[in-house]
């Protein structure tokens, strides 16, 4: 067993978890509503959010925790790892809080044909919101430090966090890149130069911001599941209470979520190859050595069988890549899009933002999910 598929049976498991909890809920939910309690609004979201961490708990200790340690990948002890964790759980928490608090105040104020227009448009603000903060809320999440660049010109910023897997990224409305000290110090400057001219390449195209807004298309398509499985199991906050609404239009939203993961990474794949077509065939060696590196930082997987590279990895193999190089030309497409839903996919009360195998227990990962480069 490989760490690469450890941690795929892990997310498997993870989101596997989710999907039938979701599936269960939106069936059962009348005779479980009996069993609640009236209870208020914000008790009813921290509930949830008990629930939520609850069940994510094992799946984050074995994801974050327990294969890292196994797999040489983290020298973390286990009251470090559960510091940061916990910190991540409380302020990602809070940003749930937050979005369910307003999305069920909504619903509670707002009435008729106004209703779907001011979801609308509140969900779409907040994804917008979540964009734009990124690089503060990761700080908040997890524990970074900006380290001082020794050249201003660069056009980067350099993080230092203590997951091998950070890969920094590009952050909405921002000049420049977000870059892990780690590649700093093992990159050469060759292979730093070809890392920013892709990112560089990646916005001025616009595939970067193509990306974001199909990300938030995506789950403001699923607000109206959320909407819909709530008329559908005949719930309503008057009758059955906040806790019982939240908890169908979360898995009804987590469904929607599941879709977009068997969907999206196809889109994702084929940006990888479309970033990489920046680079000439004249280098491949370096970019050969390049993309080996960026490899090894994550699962450490360069081949995968077609299946499994299909549905389970939004960041084509190193094999792929090598063999597009150079043969595919530099269209305009939806990068980075399956980690970005996933990112966003808080602001709509899906469960599956964390859940995946490539950020599972894993903090660091939550706001930054793992990019191509």
């Amino acid at each position: 067993m490989t760490y690469a598929r450890a941690r795929l049976w892990v997310g498997i498991s993870s989101v596997g978890t989710w999907v039938v909890l979701s599936l269960f809920v939106l069936f059962r939910i009348k005779s479980l509503s009996l069993e609640f309690p009236s209870l208020s609004l914000p008790s009813s979201i921290l509930v949830f959010l008990g629930l939520y961490t609850l069940v994510s708990l094992p799946f984050d200790i074995v994801g974050g925790y327990l294969l890292p340690l196994k797999y040489g990948r983290s020298k973390q002890n286990f009251i470090n790892f559960m510091l940061g964790y916990l910190r991540g759980i409380f302020l990602y928490g809070s940003l749930i809080f937050v979005f369910a608090y307003i999305l069920l105040s909504i619903l509670t104020t707002v009435s008729g044909s106004y209703l779907l227009p001011v979801l609308l448009f509140v969900v779409t603000i907040s994804q917008i919101l979540l964009a734009i903060g990124q690089s503060p809320i990761a700080k908040l999440v997890a524990k970074f430090y900006s380290v001082k660049q020794k050249d201003s010109e660069n056009g980067y910023e350099v993080w230092e966090g203590s997951d091998i897997g950070f890969t920094g990224g590009l952050s909405f409305f921002q000049k420049g890149s977000i870059i892990p000290k780690q590649w700093i110090e093992s990159f050469s400057q060759e292979e730093i130069s070809l890392l920013l001219k892709r990112r560089e390449f990646l916005t001025k195209n616009h595939s970067h911001l193509v990306g974001i807004w199909g990300a938030i298309l995506f789950n403001t398509v699923g607000l109206f599941f959320g909407y819909l499985g709530c008329l559908a199991t005949g719930i309503s906050l008057e009758d059955n209470g906040y806790l019982s609404y939240v908890l169908v239009w979360s898995s009804s939203v987590t469904l929607w979520g599941f879709v977009g993961l068997l969907v999206l990474p196809s889109l994702s794949q084929k940006a990888t190859l479309v970033g990489d077509s920046v680079w000439s065939k004249d280098n491949k060696d370096s970019v050969s050595t390049l993309v080996a590196k960026l490899d090894t930082y994550q699962d450490k997987e360069p081949n995968r069988t077609p299946q499994i590279q299909k549905i389970f990895h939004p960041i084509a193999s190193v094999a792929i890549r090598l063999e597009y190089l150079g043969k595919i030309e530099n269209n305009i497409v939806a990068w980075h899009i399956a980690r970005y839903t996933l990112y966003f996919s808080l602001s709509v009360l899906s469960l599956l933002g964390r859940a995946v195998h490539c950020n599972v227990g894993r903090p660091e990962l939550w706001v930054f999910l793992p990019s191509d480069g």
